[in-house]
């Protein structure tokens, strides 16, 4: 899958589809990677959520990318370049 990236500010790279990661592969991986395990589990619902939504918001994807940009803006720096780092390395998986 091609990962599409955007951002408001250059340090914030919002992810704009889910990759195809399970929600216990993404928090075996990012809990692993030192991201904070509120921050993960809040990540992993958000994925069983989409899992389970999927052909819904298929159909109306802005609904799911403000969930996103609503998410990734209380997340501190940190745990920013946490998950980016993460999409990287799963982005470059599908390549």
């Amino acid at each position: 899958m091609m990962t599409r990236v955007f951002g408001t500010e250059p340090n914030v790279r919002l992810q704009k589809k889910f990759m195809s990661v399970t929600s216990p592969q993404a928090k075996k991986e990012l809990t692993k990677m030192g991201m904070e395990k509120k921050y993960v589990d809040e990540y992993a619902a958000m994925i069983d959520e989409y899992e389970k939504r999927y052909a819904a918001l298929k159909k109306d994807e802005n609904e799911f990318q403000e969930k996103f940009k609503t998410y990734m803006k209380k997340l501190p720096s940190k745990q920013i370049t946490l998950l980016n780092n993460w999409f990287n390395m799963h982005a470059s998986e599908s390549n």
